[in-house]
């Protein structure tokens, strides 16, 4: 009883409409991976990733809680996500030996980090690319400061109007712009947290121009959407793009080879079109040993609609899957139960597996196993010709 009556005496809670919006942009800020290695170490890429995955959990915790009514906890969240984006630069921004040194400390709780705004201020003085950034876009750190400040004035509960027990017996109209007090927060971090990951590598903006798409390398991360740059808004995305960061990214690139656009939908969309393979084998050289091999497997046929292999790190979808059927690979233990690796009858569908002849599923890992998706039975000679280059 005293549990419910402490619990919801004064909470309120505050249902957000169109909060998909706000989920989508952060869901698209957290799939921002980086592919740049620091000092060639692929351990501090992933760190760094993880950092970048936390933050958009972070962002998506404070919708949560300011829907459930918990608005400090909500500011809490959006000052912890602003917070350990501006040690993602410090982690990053510097030279190389220092990057790896903190790294490490980071990971161990040895970290004796500086407050937040001692942070900025050094990487406005030392940092390698936050430096520049503030000269092209000398508003950012006033608009960080500024952010941050008025997020402390919530988190600290300065002013009557947040205390639970004041808000609580107030009109709709108080509790509406209140929202949109949060609103405009939780957009701003979205936005400062966005360049802040620009700062790391440029790619999810160099990859909105189509000569940058058409020769960038694999990448793992996706480029922005128009919601995502109307946040970033055009002048300041103009004041980036002439940041020496993003020139040298994009001069570097600009003298790669441009691909075709069935061969960069392959590459960057992870699609074949089945109609044009011969454009798309034209530029055989620039793909990966994974991807050829896809490719090889994929002319044997136009009945496979997805091919993937068994960890899901590469796959791809063909002009054949007309109907969007999902293909999910199945639990381990399904293989012990298989009596054939061809034509497995998948819901609508069929799923083939492809396999060393002498792997044993009793003992050994199936890192090297190939799945294929396909709408009808594949045919003798089908499956001869993919084994056949599987092996090769």
């Amino acid at each position: 009883m005293y549990e419910e009556m402490l619990k919801y005496k004064y909470l309120r809670p505050y249902p957000i409409e169109n909060k998909e919006f706000y989920y989508k942009l952060i869901f698209e800020v957290s799939e921002m991976y980086t592919s740049k290695l620091f000092r060639g170490s692929f351990s501090h890429n992933v760190n760094i990733n993880l950092i970048i995955d936390e933050l958009g959990q972070l962002l998506s915790n404070a919708i949560e809680l300011y829907e459930w009514g918990y608005f400090d906890n909500a500011y809490y969240s959006l000052r912890c996500a602003n917070e350990l984006a501006t040690v993602m630069l410090d982690l990053s921004d510097k030279e190389d030996y220092r990057i790896k040194n903190n790294m490490d400390l980071f990971l161990k709780k040895q970290y004796k980090g500086r407050k937040r705004s001692k942070i900025i201020d050094w990487l406005s003085e030392e940092g390698f690319v936050f430096k520049d950034v503030l000269d092209k876009i000398p508003d950012f750190k006033k608009d960080i400061s500024n952010l941050l400040r008025e997020i402390n004035q919530i988190v600290h509960i300065n002013g009557k109007e947040n205390l639970y027990c004041f808000r609580k017996g107030l009109n709709d109209d108080f509790h509406h712009n209140q929202f949109k007090l949060f609103k405009n927060h939780l957009l701003s971090s979205i936005r400062i947290l966005t360049i802040f990951r620009l700062i790391i590598d440029p790619f999810p903006l160099l990859l909105d121009e189509e000569e940058i798409q058409y020769r960038c390398p694999e990448m793992i991360t996706p480029t922005f959407s128009k919601d995502l740059l109307n946040l970033i808004g055009q002048k300041t995305l103009k004041q980036f793009k002439k940041t020496k960061s993003y020139m040298s990214f994009k001069e570097n690139i600009l003298t790669f080879e441009k691909r075709n656009p069935f061969g960069n939908d392959f590459i960057v969309g992870n699609y074949i079109e089945l109609n044009h393979l011969n454009e798309i084998y034209s530029q055989k050289h620039l793909f990966s040993e994974i991807k050829i091999k896809f490719l090889d497997i994929v002319s044997c046929t136009d009945k496979i609609i997805e091919i993937r292999t068994y960890d899901g790190l590469n796959w791809c979808t063909t002009s054949s899957n007309i109907n969007n059927y999902p293909c999910i690979i199945f639990d381990d233990n399904d293989f012990i139960n298989y009596q054939k690796f061809f034509n497995i009858k998948y819901n609508d569908i069929y799923m083939s597996i492809l396999c060393p002849e002498e792997i044993d599923f009793r003992k050994e890992n199936f890192s090297d196993l190939i799945y294929i998706f396909h709408i009808d039975p594949l045919e003798n000679n089908e499956i001869k010709n993919i084994k056949k280059v599987f092996v090769s």
